[in-house]
């Protein structure tokens, strides 16, 4: 091919992959919710699980509530809005409010392929959706890729903000409407009722030269500028909306990598057993103490925890699985405290076939799921016992 060729076939790639996505992306949305997504269901099995109550008590709740279980194909089903208004009618108090310190939880490796996206917004929708408490959780997608803004709000839109537009001051402001306002209402809605998301879109790469066109100006005029703080403006506009906040990063260092570990509280690093991502986080870590000398310079008051967690591993694989156990015993060596997650992330068919409908494996219940329905509670029993022991942390923190 001449150059002119290649330049078309490329163009025309782009055309097909995106006519493609397009596509996909009208098989599996719905405009019934703000987030394009169905919301998940339960049969009655599923409900008394998730409530609790008899099965005879929750027909009667539903009765007594107005809640039509006949409304969707299945003899009786209902939807995780019923299942939150059960759950109050039975006297459980679901808005929870944070007793203290906002944990802040960053998913950082610079190695792609880690599992960063896949950890942050199963653990997320999981504490959102499987923890008793109901916490109010959000995630704040930094990586212009958006991965986790297509999982989350599929039908994030040109019109709507990002994070990238918040940090670069695209907006204007309506009448008597404030920066704390927009902060808010950019963190949009999901399928799940106390879980939100802040979406980032590719153009928010314009971030970086936005930085450095500031530090210029703050140099010409003989003034500090630190990209960060346009962050914890954003984290102050929204400290009192949530209980738990976790920050998907790129796996590239930028201005808003760094404003991204700066704003956290806690940092997860996923390492996947294998000899290649196991070397190429070693880098990685060695990097981040440079980097977090550089946080220390400007002002970080330290780190709750720092920890390790073991992602993607086949437990069939001996290899991995010794990789693991190798790992394992070399971040436990901390005499204050393990510097690793005592629960693995393992490898899971459900995550991939969830993902084809823009859905974690906490979007479905194994009664609506198409393909293993032992694959999805196995997925989901394995992810919870991370939850709990993140739970636990931030318990801690509170001195609960």
């Amino acid at each position: 091919m001449d150059p002119k060729e290649t330049l078309d076939s490329i163009v025309n790639l782009s055309e097909y992959l995106a006519a493609l996505n397009s596509e996909n992306k009208k098989d599996a949305l719905t405009s019934e919710n703000d987030n394009g997504k169905l919301k998940r269901t339960y049969n009655q099995t599923e409900a008394v699980a998730a409530t609790g109550a008899h099965a005879r008590k929750i027909t009667a709740l539903c009765k007594e509530l107005d809640i039509d279980f006949t409304r969707f194909d299945r003899a009786w089903q209902i939807d995780i809005d019923d299942i939150l208004k059960i759950r109050r009618a039975l006297g459980e108090t679901l808005d929870f409010v944070n007793r203290g310190k906002l944990p802040i939880y960053c998913v950082s490796n610079l190695k792609g392929g880690a599992g960063k996206t896949t950890i942050t917004i199963t653990l997320s929708s999981g504490m959102a959706i499987e923890v008793p408490k109901g916490y109010r959780v959000g995630v704040m997608d930094l990586d212009p890729q958006g991965t986790a803004t297509a999982m989350l709000k599929p039908n994030f839109s040109d019109e709507d903000l990002s994070v990238g537009d918040l940090l670069m001051e695209n907006f204007d402001l309506a009448d008597g409407e404030t920066f704390q306002d927009v902060c808010k209402e950019a963190f949009y809605e999901t399928n799940i009722p106390n879980f939100r998301v802040l979406c980032s879109r590719p153009e928010d790469r314009q971030h970086e030269f936005y930085v450095k066109l500031k530090e210029s100006e703050a140099e010409q005029h003989g003034q500090p500028y630190n990209s960060y703080t346009a962050m914890e403006a954003i984290i102050d506009a929204v400290k009192d909306e949530f209980d738990i906040l976790f920050i998907d990063t790129s796996p590239y260092f930028s201005a808003m990598t760094l404003a991204g570990h700066y704003v956290a509280t806690s940092l997860i690093v996923p390492i996947r057993p294998s000899e290649n991502d196991r070397a190429s986080s070693e880098k990685y870590v060695k990097f981040l103490g440079e980097m977090y000398r550089l946080l220390m310079g400007m002002g970080h008051k330290g780190y709750d925890n720092v920890k390790v967690m073991l992602s993607g591993i086949r437990r069939a694989s001996v290899s991995q699985v010794r990789i693991a156990h190798d790992i394992r015993m070399a971040c436990n060596k901390s005499r204050k405290s393990p510097l690793i997650y005592t629960h693995e992330f393992i490898e899971s068919d459900a995550v991939t076939n969830c993902a084809e409908d823009y859905c974690t494996v906490y979007d479905f219940s194994p009664s609506e799921y198409q393909a293993s329905k032992a694959s999805l509670k196995m997925a989901q029993n394995e992810y919870r016992l991370l939850i709990n022991e993140i739970e636990r942390e931030i318990c801690e923190l509170w001195g609960e």
